[in-house]
């Protein structure tokens, strides 16, 4: 399989795309109280599932213009909140994410977001 790096502004979309798919369908969730992490955080939201995208040339200025590219995988994404002394709440996110692609030629890709 070959090994391709998108542009940071398609990943984004992709990861997006997929946080969001995780929090509609609330694939995996679960969610704890306790100071898991150490330094105040607590998790507030965890989701992990199967996602499935297409990229195409209209949506990422990197890729030709014609280009489609279908893939799938699994991905996860966790919320910790630690609330300050001030009131104020501090947010984390994490998001991962990999799996396959296929373009319109049927060349075969992994990919992985961190």
């Amino acid at each position: 399989m070959k090994t391709r790096f998108w542009a940071a502004s398609c990943r984004r979309l992709l990861l997006a795309s997929m946080a969001l798919a995780a929090m509609a369908v609330g694939a995996g969730v679960a969610v704890a109280d306790d100071d898991s992490d150490g330094r105040g955080f607590k998790v507030i939201f965890s989701s992990e599932g199967p996602t499935d995208w297409v990229i195409t040339g209209a949506a990422c200025s990197t890729i030709p213009d014609d280009a489609v590219i279908n893939g799938t995988g699994t991905n996860s994404l966790v919320i910790k909140e630690r609330i300050n002394r001030d009131g104020t709440a501090t947010l984390m996110f994490t998001g991962k994410a990999r799996g396959t692609a296929v373009d319109q030629d049927g060349n075969s890709y992994r990919w992985s977001y961190n």
